[in-house]
């Protein structure tokens, strides 16, 4: 009770920030956006916003753990944070930090996902959605599709997890070809039933690995 209560202060409290800073950068404070950033950085985090924003993004789960246990509420703070903070740059002109510091905030979420609370999972649900659908203008980077392919799995929406195989397969990025071949043998593996509730058919797998070997100009996964 008292965890579930603490967590739910937290995000109330993010919550309430995440507010905040939109309404400043809407009426353009964007310098003030970034100093409530930093304060709420080292209110929610414990660091000050740089050190986020300078982190790479395999760099996270080691900064955010004690005594070898990851703080997934930590963790969701600073993905939003730099969510956030990628807003006010992009709204400042800079288009190569926004899309750094979402990618980044990207593939942390996808690790708070794990976490055994509820109400963190939810939020980080709902804030990978929206840092996804802001990466969709760039070229989202391959490391980020594979992680995004995963985490759709393990969730059981394969058909969204595959959306992210195909775009990366699209933009010829490197070794797509055998994590999708790995991705796929994972799904012949799981009954019909399981396939039907991740909008997914056996069909669709031949068909995919099909479409797949075109697109990467490599020899068929399957006579």
């Amino acid at each position: 009770v008292i965890r579930n209560d603490y967590i739910m202060r937290q995000i109330e409290m993010l919550g309430a920030f995440v507010r905040k800073l939109l309404k400043r950068i809407e009426n353009n404070e964007l310098e003030g956006a970034e100093t409530d950033a930093d304060a709420a950085s080292r209110q929610f985090v414990g660091v000050p916003l740089v050190v986020l924003e300078n982190q790479p993004p395999d760099g996270f789960e080691a900064m955010l753990s004690m005594a070898g246990q990851f703080d997934y509420m930590r963790g969701l703070a600073a993905a939003t944070l730099l969510e956030m903070r990628g807003k006010v740059a992009r709204a400042d002109g800079d288009e190569r930090t926004a899309f750094r510091l979402w990618t980044n905030s990207a593939s942390l979420l996808i690790l708070c996902h794990d976490s055994p609370d509820e109400e963190v999972r939810e939020m980080s649900a709902t804030r990978l959605d929206n840092v996804v659908t802001a990466l969709q203008e760039y070229e989202i980077p391959e490391f980020l599709h594979r992680l995004l392919t995963c985490h759709y799995e393990k969730l059981g929406d394969y058909a969204r997890a595959e959306d992210h195989l195909f775009q990366a397969a699209a933009a010829n990025q490197p070794d797509v070809f055998e994590w999708a071949s790995d991705f796929y043998s994972r799904l012949e593996s799981r009954t019909d039933q399981q396939l039907s509730a991740g909008n997914f058919t056996r069909d669709e797998i031949a068909e995919s690995l099909n479409e797949l070997d075109r697109l990467t100009h490599k020899p068929a996964l399957r006579s």
